[in-house]
């Protein structure tokens, strides 16, 4: 990404609520892939694969934004562009297995896959083989990895949950406190 990327910011109201500043129509308009759910769940293994990078720069700018979209929309468009490439290959390569297994995943009713392991594994086959992108393994998505990065190193100590919060008061102990009618008096204290 070179050049300074446009900041969106807020004011507040008058009640002190913020009034969000949004994005042009032209700034969010993309185009969106045109895919059911069982589509992307059919796909969902290879995505995270191939579209590894642009993932990850994506979930990078929302951690260092705290979860403010309006300042990742570059990095959401490519994301995107990603999928959508990933999905013409598929069509291109392996539709009647990618076709066959969304089906499948589609009319499954209960959420188990089990049902689809017969059209799970031709899919899976023609991907490795034509277009040469294999399936990440359960867990290997959620590793921690080191990624080399085109943007600015993100400083830490801005965030706020990294600050140590100023005591509110100074507490005072008394070595010599003892309670009004002694520590005898209480009903519930055990001896």
């Amino acid at each position: 990404m070179s050049g300074e990327r446009k900041r969106y910011g807020f004011t507040l109201s008058k009640n002190n609520k913020p009034i969000h500043e949004l994005p042009s129509f032209e700034e969010i308009d993309s185009q969106e892939i045109n895919v059911g759910y069982a589509g992307i769940k059919a796909m969902s293994f290879f995505f995270a694969n191939y579209c590894d990078r642009e993932r990850n720069e994506f979930m990078l700018c929302l951690r260092e934004e705290n979860g403010d979209m309006r300042q990742c929309l570059p990095e959401g468009r490519s994301v995107t562009a990603c999928g959508k490439e990933l999905l013409s290959k598929i069509k291109a390569q392996c539709a009647d297995e990618f076709t066959e297994h969304a089906g499948c995943l589609h009319r499954d009713k209960m959420g188990f896959q089990r049902h689809c392991r017969k059209t799970q594994w031709p899919f899976e086959e023609c991907m490795v083989k034509k277009l040469g992108i294999e399936k990440l393994g359960l867990g290997e998505v959620q590793k921690y990895r080191v990624m080399d990065t085109t943007r600015p190193r993100f400083d830490h100590e801005s965030l706020r949950i990294n600050k140590k919060p100023p005591a509110p008061h100074e507490s005072k102990y008394d070595p010599d406190y003892k309670p009004p009618g002694g520590w005898w008096a209480n009903p519930f204290f055990k001896t």
